[in-house]
């Protein structure tokens, strides 16, 4: 008799999930994602314990020989990508694995969004959870930018140029390719937090939370009334979003107010002011720091957050905050050394880059490199009274080697 895992995530959606199951001895039934059948259990030690307890709390059930032993497996996060030499250790590594092959492998078995598991995996200090910035519109830009290795990716609509058509196209696209999609709004007013969560984001971040009261709404106009929530008010019209955690409707709306995240960006005097209260607002996930702003509100030119002393002591007060109320801590940054500073400082979650910034930093290296490398050529030649050796006799046409020539650049 075989041992048995049932329930949501299990059965993998595609050919090359099923061909990999048949490989170690894994049958499956069907596209429902409901069903496997596990020849052979072999634990793995000193790794993190697994009962029937933990798998009915996942939605799963556990039947056969194997029933009711107490299993030990890696944490979830550490499973991705799937590593075939070990993937039959455990019956919950076998179970992961399997999700991580489904068409949309951005929600595991356990219901956690790539994004959870990232956060989870750099609370452990396992590596950060990484993501990269997006400022301009497109879902080819979206899509190109997902596979990079990120675990998520932001669409900026407070400070880029993304509308509400765009946010759904880019949300879609970077679903689709196992990432989290985050949105940051202009604010946290409800009907703009309603959009972003109903196109189907798996976090939200808000800008410019400075109290308690202003953290506590933007909770409430996030989640679904529930008994944990009672005074939730986020309206059960969401047509889109399920698509982007892989779920039904119904499956999205019994498991939204566990799979969305709540971000809220202290970025001002007086949020710094009133850090510790709104760390500790049930609902919110984490604050992340917004360095020009906060340099901007403490008098300072944002450019100079980095260098600024009284700019940074805010930071670590706001960090000390964070994780003394066991939330997560985010950081912009736009390089990877700045990422690793602040991820070596004790942050969580940082991006090391943006699109804007880029393509601009790229495009005017290459600019600067080309007029450096046709400008020594020019000035050589203006100096010998002699045109280039390209045939162009100067830049003012003459071939007198005008050195006024060379001062266009």
């Amino acid at each position: 008799m075989n041992d048995v895992i049932e329930g949501l995530g299990a059965i993998p959606g595609d050919e090359r999930a099923r061909q990999m199951a048949s490989d170690i001895g894994i049958t499956s039934v069907g596209r429902t994602r409901k069903l496997i059948s596990i020849p052979n259990v072999i634990p793995i030690t000193n790794e993190e314990t697994v009962d029937s307890a933990n798998l009915s709390n996942a939605g799963l059930t556990h039947s056969g020989p194997s029933s009711g032993r107490t299993i030990s497996c890696k944490p979830s996060y550490q499973l991705w990508p799937v590593d075939r030499s070990t993937i039959d250790c455990s019956i919950i590594q076998i179970t992961l694995a399997m999700a991580y092959q489904n068409a949309s492998p951005v929600v595991n078995a356990f219901g956690k969004t790539r994004l959870q598991e990232s956060l989870e995996r750099a609370r452990d200090r396992q590596g950060p959870s990484l993501g990269q910035w997006l400022a301009l519109p497109g879902h080819a830009l979206a899509k190109t930018i997902a596979p990079l290795g990120e675990d998520w990716v932001l669409i900026d609509c407070e400070h880029g140029h993304i509308d509400d058509y765009n946010m759904y196209l880019q949300i879609s696209a970077i679903s689709s390719s196992g990432v989290s999609p985050v949105v940051r709004i202009p604010a946290g007013e409800p009907w703009m937090v309603k959009r972003a969560l109903d196109a189907g984001a798996h976090a939200i971040m808000v800008p410019m939370c400075e109290t308690k009261e202003q953290a506590m709404q933007i909770v409430e106009s996030a989640k679904y009334p529930s008994k944990s929530y009672p005074n939730g008010f986020r309206g059960t019209g969401a047509m889109f979003a399920p698509a982007a955690f892989n779920l039904t409707g119904r499956e999205y709306l019994l498991n939204a107010n566990s799979n969305v995240m709540i971000f809220v960006q202290i970025e001002s005097r007086k949020g710094v002011e009133n850090v510790e209260e709104i760390a500790k607002v049930d609902g919110i996930d984490m604050l992340f720091i917004g360095p020009n702003d906060l340099a901007s509100s403490l008098g300072y030119v944002a450019f100079d957050h980095a260098t600024t002393p009284e700019v940074q002591q805010a930071t670590q007060r706001i960090l000390d905050a964070t994780l003394a109320a066991g939330k997560y801590a985010g950081h912009f940054a736009l390089d990877a050394a700045t990422a690793a500073q602040r991820y070596e400082q004790g942050f969580h979650f940082v991006n090391c880059g943006a699109d804007i910034v880029a393509l601009t930093s790229q495009m005017s290296a290459e600019i600067r490199k080309v007029k450096d490398l046709t400008t020594k050529d020019l000035a050589y030649n203006a100096a010998n009274g002699s045109g280039s050796e390209n045939g162009v006799k100067s830049l003012d046409g003459r071939g007198n080697g005008s050195v006024d020539a060379v001062k266009l650049y």
